[in-house]
């Protein structure tokens, strides 16, 4: 929401401490994500992508995004063209994030991969837009108070940006939703501090406005305004009351069921996300934060991420693709390639992508693609936490607050910008500060074998789960980013053999027996002052000329950001690389 006196609002109400989910924890009761001012007291418009990291606007200043992990830890996401500032934010089925624009009259559209702004609705009518609201059909509907003559609109946006509409003659309109069945479309208005239902039907005439029928005021309270508000997946409505500091949730027909205190006088909208959907997140004005609390049910729109998982692998026709495979540790993570520095590429969609990646041992505080194919992306940095026993290695999905990508997007750009008739799906499975015996082992039943089984795992898991639609994957090539952590006296000597047998078991493990493998390490690892690096360097060397179906990979021009990892610039061109290494591999021995 967007009161013309927010700035007066501010209420100083201390509170600490930032919580860790779990089972045990009890429902509706509220605590700390972030830290008060992180934020402006324009903090509005939560909402949650499919990996669990919640955006809000206006980070730091006005007219910017941020990203809070689960975890609490909050960067700047996007910054908005000038002249336009955010108020409600909605992802819609294929990842894409709307912005109500309120200064700029516009509805704008944000690509996650690549984090252009775009503008995807302008009405100049419009008094702002506030909220927006997405039905299951993709329709969007946006709320436009104006707070001045105390009035307010509805607006439709079609699939196509055209803007018609639905009513003008409401008080101050407000939060917004659409019912689980599409069928019902609920607005409030704040200072009358009425929730009205609409019945949504086929009633809309292309290119002309339209109208809602059969309105009925569902609830209306004596006192305090009202904000933004989101159902859950049993049609519940989530609604905030401004200036009494609550969430209050109500039943379809209007009946109180729970009032929750948010820890501040104002909040201004609220989101459904975490790993079961049942977390709600509220953006609070007086302490400039976000808060959260636990539920008993879903939300909506985390439902509707779970139903469209499958749309990745819909949207690829039945048949063979390629599968290349990302294994090794933090520079095959890409622990300091900032997603920030990623340009767009329109390949990128035409890409499967499945990963789980972060530090040993593998766990559930991984950042994975939630078990579904997804298309090529950087990743977030999930729920990363320091381990009790640390083991003097490194720990972290990713060194960027808003994650980051491994070789995988160089590699398959260059390969789709090249060949871009191939069909290409990529599993990444890597984690940071790994040795081949101490984490990577075939043979161990024990920790030592932990991500060596969770790379056959998820590779079986994505390859069942193309079969099921009708895709079937072809192990294609193996890229190994690892050998850092093995530089040492004890186990760079026995470094060739440990790769061989590693390499020999993922082919058998796999039943891919002729799978090429493309290895590569850090080779400018510790800046010279390591002097085991050249033992592991000659070891990669060895197998690949040993092994007529593997090739080293050299990576000493790709540039570096510290003596351990990879900069952005540089992973990408280590991708590069294996890219040109597999296609003169393909044509020195072509397929039968």
């Amino acid at each position: 929401m967007n009161y013309p006196t927010l700035t007066t609002l501010l209420l100083l109400f201390l509170s600490g401490g930032l919580p860790i989910h779990g089972e045990e924890e009890p429902l509706f009761l509220a605590t700390p994500l972030t830290r008060p001012g992180e934020f402006t007291q324009g903090i509005e418009g939560p909402a949650c992508d499919r990996a669990g990291n919640v955006y809000a606007v206006n980070f730091g200043t006005q007219g910017t995004v941020g990203l809070v992990t689960p975890a609490g830890q909050a960067g700047l996401w996007v910054t908005l063209p000038q002249g336009s500032t955010g108020n409600g934010l909605r992802f819609d089925r294929a990842g894409f994030c709307y912005v109500a624009d309120h200064t700029g009259h516009n509805i704008l559209r944000i690509d996650p991969a690549t984090r252009a702004v775009s503008t995807y609705a302008h009405e100049p009518r419009m008094s702002q837009p506030n909220d927006i609201a997405i039905g299951p059909d993709g329709i969007l509907y946006a709320s436009d108070p104006d707070w001045k003559a105390g009035t307010g609109r509805i607006w439709r946006i079609g699939t196509d940006g055209r803007v018609s509409l639905l009513a003008g003659d409401l008080g101050t309109t407000n939060g917004i939703e659409v019912s689980p069945d599409g069928q019902t479309l609920y607005v409030n208005e704040s200072v009358q501090r009425k929730l009205w239902a609409f019945r949504l039907g086929k009633v809309f005439r292309v290119g002309a406005d339209s109208t809602l029928s059969d309105k009925r005021l569902l609830k209306e309270f004596p006192d305090h305004g009202f904000d933004g508000m989101r159902c859950d997946v049993d049609g519940n409505l989530y609604l905030t009351r401004h200036g009494k500091g609550t969430v209050v949730k109500l039943s379809p027909e209007g009946d109180i069921l729970q009032e929750i205190d948010v820890l501040g006088a104002y909040p201004s909208n609220l989101c459904f996300g975490g790993p079961d959907g049942r977390t709600v997140y509220v953006t609070e004005v007086a302490q400039t934060r976000i808060v959260q609390f636990r539920v008993d049910r879903p939300g909506l729109s985390w439902q509707r991420w779970q139903e469209s998982a499958s749309d990745v692998e819909a949207s690829i026709p039945p048949g063979e693709v390629d599968l290349v495979i990302l294994a090794g540790q933090s520079n095959a993570v890409g622990f300091d390639a900032n997603a920030a520095e990623l340009p767009s590429d329109p390949n990128d969609r035409k890409v499967l992508f499945w990963w789980r990646t972060g530090d040993p041992p593998p766990d559930i505080h991984d950042t994975t693609s939630g078990g579904v194919w997804t298309t090529l992306r950087p990743q977030p940095v999930g729920h990363a936490h320091q381990p009790k026993d640390p083991k003097n290695r490194q720990y972290g999905n990713f060194g960027q607050p808003l994650g980051g990508f491994g070789p995988e997007i160089g590699f398959a750009r260059t390969v789709m910008n090249r060949q871009p008739e191939r069909r290409l799906a990529v599993v990444k499975t890597a984690f940071s500060g790994t040795g081949i015996a101490r984490d990577w082992d075939p043979d161990a039943k024990d920790e030592a074998g932990a991500c060596y089984r969770t790379l056959v795992g998820e590779c079986q898991r994505a390859i069942a789960a193309a079969k099921a639609r009708g895709i079937l994957l072809r192990p294609t090539a193996f890229l190994w980013v690892q050998g850092e952590s093995d530089a040492n006296a004890t186990d760079a000597p026995l470094y060739a053999a440990r790769l061989k047998h590693l390499i020999a078991s993922l082919r058998r493990d796999l039943a891919a027996p002729a799978l090429p493998a493309l290895l590569a390490v850090n080779t400018q690892f510790g800046l010279g002052k390591n002097t085991h690096m050249p033992a592991i360097v000659e070891a990669q060397q060895q197998v690949g000329a040993a092994d007529p179906q593997a090739v080293y990979v050299d990576t000493a021009a790709a540039t570096v950001i510290n003596p351990f990892h990879f900069d952005a610039a540089g992973t990408l061109d280590v991708g590069r690389r294996f890219t040109e290494a597999l296609f003169r591999l393909e044509a020195s021995s072509p397929p039968p």
